[in-house]
């Protein structure tokens, strides 16, 4: 939001303040300056002149030659093209050297220098108001009415437009800031100096007014108070220049002297206020109402809008005129030939203003101002301020009287606050009188209680006041927190130890890392075509609120991100890819997993390989991911979590794994399917997994902590095992039955060969495990594990008919 200087001049006397000065007190005020920009010209060296002679230009019937007493000795001839010059007139005039505010090139100015104009020596140039900055009026030649000397600087007769605009960037919490009188109330408070409000006088009944229009508010709920004047028999026509420079150096644009008005209120007290034109009013009403159903509506921009369900209007005795707080309708704008306007003032309920702007897709500086929570105590005052403003603007005859219908009150605040509780927090030595004073800078109404609290009434323009503190913060804000004194010790204390989830998972993060995965950062939203046709819609939770259009359900895998994030890549040439990424994951369900009833949420772990493992070089051609190089990350995994040897694996189909833990499904290994796949186009198969980290979390918990122990003083005994099956028949299947039957002796075992041909029978293989036994308190033997083998070979033959390998 910008405010300038000069306007903020009108309610603080900042005059033996810099410019950097004030920049660095907002900012330290807690409203952040992004940007400082000086506008406009001082006009040094435009000074007040005479008029002596004029005559027709020789060589142009335009121009006209002038002699100019500007009261430093001899007269200056200047050529003048303005149709008004004449005689007699007392008249701005930029003497040679001087600079205008008059852009000539991009970034170039103009600077009068001494020259000839069709043949006729020109010595300066009489100005129009535009030429030195001061509005848009060129016409004709600006004629001065004063007393001053020939030869006075033109700044020491008109107010000129040179300004400081303070770019501040607002917080959600402070509506109060996002006007000029508020960002002037912190820095009273700050410099300790006196706040200097609009002096306007309050109606406190309706009076005459009620001859002309009735309120009514139908959704009190979202309307909390509505107050209407009314001014008879006005002139629209532009505004004075004092009001279109105030507009113009906050980046408005001047429209007419009505609105500029309403404007001008707002970023003077930061209520929004709308001007009506009354004889657009139908049956003399004012209706606040929402509609159950979408709507049609022009707004004050020419554009037709669908305007959702719920939204609040305000209407006449027939139709909307305008959408609460946001946009008025362009079915009773204020227009060249309005002479009767009825001005509104209101309090809408922000979290409806907020829902409804950003439904509609339409932000305003109303809407901007009534998301945040405007001071409802504050419409009475804008009412009447901008009512006598435009009146006095458009030679207006003010009605007596203002409705104000207010079903909703908002009284402030009570909150209480100790000293020993301020200077604990801050580190200070405060005493009370002087936490009194500081907030009684910001016009909190202080009372004590006893000789350590004090009772402060927060006024209703400080919405984001609700606790000590919060009062706190305000006294280290105003008293600065640089004349804090850093404390000359400390005490440290020990931190409490990390949960297990942000161990776990964080471990679990490095460890991925250290396997060769790089980790993503998703959106855990869906677009809507994807979700549907590839996904199964049973399973989706479509946001009531989407961000987007094409971001509408909540993912149920993690499945979409990586192919979207792979087939990026792919297309800008990186063609090895090893993803990996831990995050949450939606389902449609029946029981109650969260605070959202039929929604159950799980954090999930999902990987995937797609291209090249390795890239073509001297020593050999390039090699692509397979399904087995996914798996064997996998597992290299689950033996970082200890669960390796509870982990089993059930084939579903010929491209997808299913892992078994604690007889319960934790996750999957699948090539993608290739209609998935199409849909982004992918050149490579992409071999996925996703498991359950959540699950996976809850049993690692359970298990216990590492233990050290000492080197084994035994040998290890190893043993290969090759063994004759049907060909269809896994090897993970027959592991699982292996490292059963082997017992606590078995302490590692790996397929280390898987043969078919030769003399074995068709639709045979032969597969070789390499088994290591081992035992802590003696050297074992081929006695002692022979009954071993013997078990293992019964039970493989029983379960798959594997025959030892002759």
């Amino acid at each position: 939001m910008k405010i300038s200087l000069n306007w903020l001049k009108n309610y603080i006397d900042l005059d033996d303040k810099t410019p950097d000065e004030i920049e660095n007190r907002i900012t330290l005020l807690g409203l952040e300056v992004d940007e400082m920009e000086s506008i406009g010209s001082d006009l040094e060296g435009v000074v007040v002149g005479k008029v002596l002679t004029c005559v027709q230009h020789p060589n142009a019937d335009r121009l006209k030659v002038t002699t100019v007493d500007i009261g430093s000795g001899e007269p200056v001839q200047i050529v003048c093209g303005a149709p008004n010059v004449a005689v007699g007139q007392t008249v701005p005039v930029a003497t040679v050297g001087c600079t205008l505010p008059v852009e000539v090139k991009p970034g170039e100015l103009l600077t009068i220098k001494k020259n000839k104009i069709r043949g006729e020596v020109s010595e300066g140039m009489i100005c129009a108001v535009d030429e030195m900055g001061l509005g848009e009026d060129h016409s004709g030649i600006l004629v001065l009415d004063t007393n001053k000397p020939l030869g006075t600087p033109i700044n020491q007769v008109l107010k000129t437009n040179k300004d400081v605009v303070f770019e501040i960037s607002i917080t959600p919490n402070r509506p109060d800031a996002t006007c000029h009188l508020g960002v002037a109330r912190d820095l009273a408070a700050a410099f300790n100096r006196p706040l200097k409000t609009p002096e306007v006088s309050i109606s406190n009944d309706a009076g005459k007014v009620r001859d002309y229009v009735d309120i009514e508010i139908l959704n009190p709920e979202k309307c909390h108070r509505y107050t209407a004047k009314v001014i008879k028999n006005v002139t629209i026509k532009e505004s004075p220049e004092w009001l279109q420079q105030a507009l113009l150096a906050i980046g408005l644009r001047p429209i007419n002297n009505v609105v500029d008005a309403t404007n001008y209120v707002m970023y003077e007290l930061g209520q929004p206020l709308h001007a009506f034109d009354l004889k657009q009013i139908s049956s003399k009403k004012i209706v606040v109402r929402a509609y159950e159903n979408e709507t049609e509506f022009i707004t004050l921009d020419s554009q037709k809008r669908k305007i959702p369900a719920d939204t609040l209007y305000i209407c006449d005795g027939e139709n909307p005129v305008a959408l609460a707080g946001i946009m008025g309708g362009e079915n009773s704008e204020i227009s060249d030939s309005t002479t009767d306007v009825l001005l509104e003032t209101a309090y809408f309920e922000p979290t409806g203003i907020r829902k409804s702007a950003k439904r509609i897709g339409l932000q305003t500086d109303a809407s901007y101002r009534f998301e945040r929570g405007i001071d409802p105590n504050v419409t009475l005052l804008a009412a009447e301020r901008c009512a006598q403003l435009i009146a006095d603007l458009a030679g207006g005859e003010l009605v007596d009287g203002t409705l104000d219908v207010h079903p909703i009150k908002t009284e402030p605040k009570t909150v209480s606050l100790t000293t020993s509780y301020t200077n604990r927090i801050l580190g200070t030595q405060l005493d009370q009188p002087t936490i009194q004073d500081l907030l009684k800078r910001l016009q909190f109404s202080v009372s004590v209680v006893d000789t350590d609290t004090v009772s402060v009434v927060v006024p209703t323009f400080r919405p984001d006041i609700e606790r000590s503190i919060d009062l706190v913060e305000e006294v280290a804000r105003v008293m600065d927190y640089n004349t804090i004194e850093s404390p000359k010790n400390t005490t440290f204390h020990t931190p409490s130890p990390y949960p297990f989830h942000e161990t776990f998972t964080e471990r679990n993060k490095a460890k991925l890392a250290g396997l060769g995965f790089t980790e993503l950062y998703q959106n855990s939203l869906l677009p809507e075509s994807y979700a549907l046709e590839i996904e199964a819609p049973e399973r989706l939770i479509r946001t009531l609120n989407p961000i987007s259009k094409d971001l509408t359900f909540l993912r149920d895998s993690l499945r979409y991100g990586f192919l979207k994030t792979i087939a990026f890549n792919l297309n800008r040439g990186n063609h090895s890819l090893s993803l990996f990424e831990i995050g949450h994951v939606f389902e449609a369900s029946s029981e109650n997993h969260t605070e959202i009833n039929g929604v159950k949420e799980h954090v999930h772990a999902g990987f995937a390989l797609c291209g090249y493992r390795s890239k073509e070089e001297w020593t050999g051609k390039a090699v692509h991911y397979s399904f087995a190089d996914l798996k064997s990350k996998i597992y290299a995994w689950f033996k970082a979590l200890r669960l390796e040897n509870s982990l089993k694996e059930v084939s579903v189909s010929a491209t997808k794994l299913e892992f078994i833990l604690n007889e319960t499904s934790v996750g999957y290994l699948e090539v993608i399917d290739p209609k998935k796949a199409k849909a982004f186009d992918l050149a490579f198969p992409v071999y996925f997994a996703e498991f359950d980290f959540t699950l996976l979390e809850k049993i690692a918990e359970k298990l216990d902590e590492f233990k050290a122990v000492s080197v084994p003083k035994f040998p290890s005994f190893e043993f290969d095992l090759a063994l004759v099956v049907d060909k269809g028949i896994q090897a993970g299947e027959m592991s699982a039955v292996l490292q059963k039957s082997a017992g606590r002796l078995l302490t590692n075992y790996h397929v280390f060969d898987v043969f078919e041909g030769g003399s074995l029978a068709d639709g045979k293989k032969s597969v070789g495990y390499r088994m290591t036994f081992k035992d802590d308190s003696r050297t074992l033997t081929m006695q002692d594990i022979e009954p071993i083998i013997k078990k293992i070979l019964k039970n493989l033959n029983q379960q798959f008919a594997a025959e030892l390998r002759q």
